[in-house]
């Protein structure tokens, strides 16, 4: 009898579905992924073939069972959607009435900017904790049901969801319709407070709430495995969560004010703040996670870092985190270089389009000076958006748990300084451990038993005074200033 002792995760990315092998320390076994192709049309629109995605994730699967892993020894499954596209399918069929839209299509952008204007944005910002953006589903639904022909809006017969509920649909033999809150609460239609799909949102965006999936918490029995090629039948699927949900959920971030921040492109930003639902400024959004019955609520926003300077200056096969490079920057003391944003720094963070000034170059100059510059701007601007955090919704970081493929010793060091507070950073496979916490506290497992599981990780603290700290970042905020007026 084969002993069922590993977790496979499926996380749903723009372009790639990935299959994760899982032991149950939260180690990473064995992985398998499959890109698929966006279909790109000539007004820009950006969907995907939705069957293409559901064969990647049987190839990815496929290729995840080895080392010894085998199919009957998965326990459970769960499923992480990054950036959620959706789509309309027939519920009898099975088959999609149109391709999925992605995440970020841009086609309702002008509905959006209509809403922004209009006296209903707050009401629903209040119900959802969102702003309104076409990157979120309700606009994306809406602009099925009007578009596309063989869509009828009063039809019984076609279910409406998130890739993460396709792909549910899918593994379980076209038997389960359902998605859990962190999921729901990316759709602009989900009342973040009642946890539930809200009247007046469907109104709005005129949806009927029929079309749309079950919702539960991100710890339940959602359904089991049936028919699925490459994975046997009775399999249960017991997590589905968003990405930086999931990440924070496995850094142990379960308390107010402990929080998550990716240091990738776009890096992100998830802070804990516990039973009380705050409303952020831009480019965050009011959020929530789930664990059993447990809510709580979060800041969440995205960052857009000027990476395509470090892709300039990089040396070729090399990155960040290479011994040498790490060194220079570690040896490099005087540097007068500086990135700056060429707008406003609310408008820079929320934007991958913003452009950047490099200053202070000299005959002298070299790469390590540039990536230098790179690397302190990024602690610059997490300062600045922890600082909006504190000074408008009174959220005091004390520490910070951190990872991403630009965080080197370098900038780890760097934004331990300029923030004066620990940067514990921790193992870039944070999220694997959240499928443990949530699959345990299913079966009635105290969380906080994860926390003292969890491998130590290591913490860096302040070297720099804060007189110090203060003046360079005082430094650059006014030469943003200056460059933005």
């Amino acid at each position: 009898m084969t002993i069922k002792q590993y977790t496979l995760t499926i996380e749903l990315d723009a372009g790639i579905s990935s299959a994760y092998i899982i032991n149950k320390k939260g180690d990473l076994v064995s992985s398998g992924s499959q890109s698929y192709n966006p279909v790109t049309l000539k007004n820009g629109y950006i969907e995907y073939d939705a069957l293409e995605i559901i064969y990647t994730v049987r190839s990815a699967i496929i290729h995840a069972f080895k080392n010894r892993v085998t199919p009957s020894s998965i326990s459970f499954i769960h499923i992480i959607a990054s950036k959620p596209s959706c789509l309309i399918w027939n519920k009898q069929t099975g088959l999609p009435l149109h391709n999925a839209i992605a995440y970020p299509c841009k086609r309702t952008l002008a509905v959006c900017n209509n809403l922004s204007r209009s006296p209903v944005k707050d009401k629903i910002r209040k119900l959802t904790g969102l702003h309104i953006k076409p990157e979120y589903t309700a606009t994306k639904i809406k602009w099925l049901l009007e578009n596309i022909k063989n869509i009828s809006r009063n039809s019984r017969e076609m279910y409406a969801g998130t890739v993460a509920s396709w792909l549910l649909f899918n593994l379980t033999g076209k038997k389960v319709f359902a998605s859990d809150y962190t999921n729901a609460a990316k759709t602009l239609l989900f009342n973040i407070k009642n946890l539930k799909w809200d009247p007046f949102l469907l109104k709005e965006f005129s949806v009927p709430g029929h079309i749309l999936p079950e919702i539960k918490p991100s710890s339940s029995l959602f359904g089991e495995t049936s028919k699925f090629v490459s994975l046997p039948d009775g399999v249960p699927v017991t997590c589905m969560t968003t990405k930086n949900q999931a990440c924070l959920i496995g850094a142990n971030s379960l308390r107010f004010g402990e929080n998550y921040i990716n240091y990738s492109n776009p890096g992100y930003i998830i802070i804990n703040t516990g039973k009380e639902l705050l409303f952020p400024e831009k480019p965050f959004n009011s959020t929530l996670i789930s664990i059993k019955n447990d809510i709580r609520y979060a800041i969440e926003g995205h960052i857009h870092f000027p990476i395509k300077i470090l892709q300039l200056m990089t040396p070729p096969n090399s990155d960040l985190k290479n011994r040498e490079i790490e060194n220079s920057l570690m040896d490099l003391d005087d540097n007068e270089v500086a990135v700056i944003p060429t707008q406003n720094r609310n408008s820079y963070l929320d934007s991958e389009t913003i452009k950047n000034n490099i200053i202070g170059i000299k005959e002298d100059t070299t790469l390590v000076h540039i990536i230098k510059a790179t690397l302190e701007s990024i602690a610059f601007k997490i300062k600045y958006l922890l600082d909006i955090i504190e000074d408008k919704n009174g959220v005091f970081l004390k520490e910070i748990k951190a990872t991403g493929y630009l965080l080197n010793l370098f900038l780890t060091q760097f934004q331990s300084d300029i923030l004066q507070i620990p940067v514990q950073k921790i193992n870039k496979h944070t999220m694997f451990i959240s499928e443990q916490l949530l699959y345990d506290s299913l079966n009635g497992t105290p969380s906080e038993n994860i926390r003292k599981n969890q491998k130590d990780h290591k913490l860096t603290l302040p070297s720099m005074d804060p007189i110090t700290s203060i003046a360079l970042y005082n430094q650059w905020k006014e030469l943003s200033n200056i460059s933005y007026n």
